[in-house]
């Protein structure tokens, strides 16, 4: 395996482990604290979405971004 191919592997799955550790992280929030499920969804959408807006600096191409993409929906299907 090439480094190249061992980086862009790193990046994509330290992103997806991230991505299900702000979802683990808002969740618990939401249930120590108390708070009401909508302001918990909009925690999670915004700091995804910030989170997504750091891709271009992270990434090298836009098939990163898509394994990226596919194995977060895997992961999170798999969670449900």
């Amino acid at each position: 395996m090439s480094t190249e191919l061992a980086w862009s592997l790193g990046r994509i799955g330290g992103s997806v482990v991230l991505l299900a550790l702000v979802m683990f992280v808002t969740t618990r929030l939401a249930k120590v604290a108390r708070l009401d499920p909508e302001l918990s969804r909009k925690l999670i959408h915004i700091s995804l979405g910030l989170y997504c807006l750091t891709f271009p600096w992270i990434f090298g191409s836009a098939l990163e971004v898509a394994a990226t993409c596919a194995l977060a929906c895997g992961v999170f299907l798999l969670a449900r």
